[in-house]
């Protein structure tokens, strides 16, 4: 059985349960064993509604002539931090995680903007759109909720010189 209740971002959310019951107008909701934790955990210790955490998507852009990136998804992602704290996330995780080649790694990333927000259409471009620099790239002092962050957004991560560079020239070598 699946409950589905209210949120205030994106509609609602789904949550699987395990047993539902009704006794003299009230109403008992038991959430699946395997998924309950994980649920307690979120909402429970850090005090956080399940609206206000996330999954997203930060694509890694090495190379925009090359169309060379490698996407990351992050799970459990707190909308209210601010965009200085995410990229600081970001580049500590990219630094050390595992299955990611050396190169992306070690490069140095230093501005994110919005691929692709949930719900809306996708662009055409391979490696994310040249337009709408002012509202799509994230500012600093801004919380992720605040730039337009939802669940399920794609982000890019990129080196501002090189996406600069492309923008006054957008020719791929492949």
């Amino acid at each position: 059985m699946l409950l589905t209740l209210p949120d205030r971002q994106s509609g609602y959310f789904g949550l699987e349960l395990h047993s539902f019951s009704e006794h003299a107008g009230s109403k008992r909701f038991e959430i699946n064993p395997q998924k309950k934790k994980r649920f307690e955990i979120i909402c429970n210790v850090t005090g956080l509604e399940m609206c206000d955490l996330a999954v997203l998507t930060v694509r890694l852009v090495r190379s925009f002539e090359h169309r060379n990136f490698k996407p990351v998804v992050y799970k459990d992602v707190n909308l209210d931090q601010t965009v200085e704290e995410f990229i600081s996330f970001v580049t500590q995780d990219v630094s050390t995680r595992a299955g990611l080649p050396p190169p992306f790694k070690k490069f140095d990333y230093d501005t994110m903007k919005i691929i692709h927000q949930p719900h809306g259409a996708k662009t055409n471009e391979l490696v994310m759109s040249l337009e709408d620099d002012e509202t799509l790239i994230l500012r600093d002092g801004c919380r992720l909720r605040a730039c337009g962050i939802a669940n399920e957004t794609e982000l890019a991560f990129f080196k501002m010189a090189d996406y600069e560079k492309f923008k006054a020239n957008p020719q791929t070598e492949w």
